[in-house]
C-alpha cells in the first residue's frame, strides 16, 4: 500500500510496524531538511529511497497532497494484548467505520497520554493511509489492538488490572468528573450510529457521561468526545 506526504512516510518507517519496500522522493526537492532526513532514515534501516520526476510520483499517488514524497510498505503487524502490561490508559473503540474519525481518535489519544487503540478485528488495509494521515502519523507508532471478541477482550483488560469505563449515559453513569479517572484504565467509546455493545458494556466497573451545560438531546461526535473524555484523564492524572 501507498503512504503519502512527509508525516506519513516518516511514521511507517520509525513506527516499526510494517516492512517499508522502498521510498520515492521528488527529485527537485534534493536540498530541502525534510526529505534528507528521510532518506537518512531509510539509509539507516536499508529501505531503498530514490529520487524520482515529480510526475512519476504523481502517477503512483492516490492524491494530490503527498508534496513529492511516497512510500510503498507492507501490510501492518498488529499488536496483542501481551503488550498492554505496563500501560496505564488505553482507549477501546467500536462502531467508527470513518477512516478520518478513527485517525482523529488516534491522534486525540495519544496527545493525552494513551498508550494503546483497541478495536474489533477487520480489514484496514484499503483505509490505513488514510488513517495514518489524519492521525498525523500517530497509528503507525501507537500499540493498535485488535480483538475478535470483546467479551474476552473484557476478561482479558480486567486480569491486567485496569478498571473498565464506558461512554454511556444511563441512570447509573456518572458525569465525568466525578468517576476516578487516575487508575489503570480502559476507557470505551462506541459511534454515533451503534454505540457499545453489550459485550463490552457488561464488563464496565463504572459508565460515565459528559454533562452539557445545555438542554440540548444531540450528542457529540464520537472523535470530538474522545477528546473531551481523554483530556478529562489529563485534568485529573494532573492533580
Amino acid at each position: 500500500m501507498i503512504f503519502e506526504g512527509a508525516l506519513s512516510v516518516k511514521a511507517v518507517i520509525q513506527g516499526k510496524k510494517r516492512e517499508v519496500l522502498e521510498v520515492l522522493a521528488d527529485k527537485s526537492k534534493r536540498s530541502e531538511r525534510d526529505f534528507q532526513y528521510i532518506q537518512r532514515l531509510c539509509e539507516s534501516q536499508r529501505i531503498p529511497f530514490l529520487w524520482k520526476p515529480r510526475e512519476e510520483i504523481d502517477v503512483l499517488a492516490n492524491g494530490k497532497t503527498h508534496g513529492g514524497v511516497i512510500a510503498s510498505a507492507a501490510e501492518r503487524k498488529f499488536d496483542d494484548f501481551n503488550s498492554l502490561q505496563g500501560c496505564d490508559f488505553v482507549l477501546l473503540v467500536e462502531g467508527i467505520e470513518d477512516p478520518f474519525n478513527l485517525g482523529y481518535i488516534f491522534r486525540t489519544a495519544a496527545a493525552a497520554g494513551a498508550q494503546a487503540v483497541i478495536t474489533r478485528v477487520r480489514d484496514w488495509s484499503f483505509s490505513e493511509s488514510i488513517i495514518c494521515k489524519s492521525s498525523a502519523g500517530v497509528s503507525e507508532r501507537m500499540k493498535w489492538v485488535l480483538a475478535d471478541d470483546f467479551d474476552q477482550a473484557g476478561n482479558s483488560i480486567k486480569d491486567m488490572g485496569f478498571k473498565i469505563m464506558c461512554a454511556l449515559r444511563n441512570d447509573s453513569a456518572t458525569e465525568m468528573s466525578n468517576a476516578d479517572l487516575t487508575v489503570p484504565l480502559c476507557l470505551c467509546i462506541g459511534g454515533e450510529m451503534r454505540g457499545l455493545s453489550k459485550a463490552i458494556i457488561q464488563h464496565s466497573d463504572q459508565n460515565i457521561y459528559i454533562a452539557y451545560p445545555t438542554d440540548t438531546k444531540v450528542a457529540l461526535p464520537a472523535a470530538q468526545a474522545a477528546a473531551v473524555l481523554c483530556f478529562e484523564v489529563v485534568r485529573q492524572r494532573k492533580k
